[in-house]
Parts: C-alpha cells; sequence; structure tokens
C-alpha cells in the first residue's frame, strides 16, 4: 500500500517499473532453465468510491461491468470481496442493463464491483436534504 503526494507515488512507481531482475526460468515439468533478465511488474490494487445521480445508475454499470451484468470476478475473489462488502455495509451491485455507455477508457485493468449503497443528498454546506427526490447511488 502507497501512501503520499501523488506525484511523489507515481515516481516511485515508475522508477519501480524500470527495475529490471536476474530471474531462473522453470519450464513446466519444474526444470530450472537459464538465467534471464525480467522487468518487475508493479500492479496497483485501488479502492474507489464513485458517486453518481441515481438516475445514471443503470448506464455507470453497464459502462464498467458490461451488457451480460458480469461483475468480472474470479471464483477465489468471491469470498475476499463478499467480507469487504460486509466491512464496508454495502449491497451486492445490482443494476438493469443500460444500451448505452459512457465514452470512457477501461482497457487493460478489471474493475470488480464490491457493493452499492444509497447515498443521502446533501446540500454543498454538508447538510442532509429531507425531500428523497434529489438521491444519489455511491458505488464502490
Amino acid at each position: 500500500m502507497t501512501r503520499g503526494i501523488k506525484k511523489e507515488v507515481d515516481d516511485f512507481i515508475t522508477q519501480m517499473q524500470g527495475q529490471f531482475c536476474k530471474a531462473k526460468w522453470i519450464d513446466k515439468d519444474g526444470k530450472v532453465m537459464e538465467d534471464a533478465v525480467i522487468q518487475m511488474r508493479i500492479n496497483p490494487i485501488q479502492l474507489w468510491e464513485i458517486c453518481y445521480p441515481e438516475s445514471y445508475h443503470d448506464l455507470v454499470c453497464t459502462t464498467f461491468y458490461g451488457k451480460e451484468k458480469s461483475l468480472n470476478m474470479y471464483e477465489k475473489h468471491k469470498l475476499p470481496i463478499a467480507m469487504i462488502r460486509k466491512m464496508l455495509g454495502v449491497e451486492k451491485m445490482k443494476w438493469e442493463t443500460n444500451p448505452q455507455i459512457l465514452p470512457v477508457a477501461h482497457n487493460h485493468m478489471e474493475i470488480v464491483g464490491i457493493g452499492q449503497k444509497k447515498d443521502e443528498p446533501l446540500t454543498f454546506k454538508g447538510e442532509i436534504v429531507k425531500d428523497k427526490n434529489g438521491n444519489t447511488v455511491e458505488g464502490l
């Protein structure tokens, strides 16, 4: 886990990606092969909270997870994701497929939906709005 000024963290990650390591290749039979030089692999694991108007819920979910309504999870991730969902006090992701998607790039990454919850509408001063017409949905 990293924490700090974004530019400094980005520089650290960039420099780590530029590191090369001497490693022994092992074939499928377990035989140690010759030495090789491999680039260090750095993969971020990030947790994001995404807030949007409730009317955009189906559009946002279809954009992230596709029209097949897949949460892009490997079987081995289901239990840890369920535990995180419980800790955060959110419900499992639910949505209706939208024929459109938002024009955002999300190639070469995995987006895993942890859960969702209704968010209390707030004024710009941070006061909770009593009128339920302005609800938003919080997606994790």
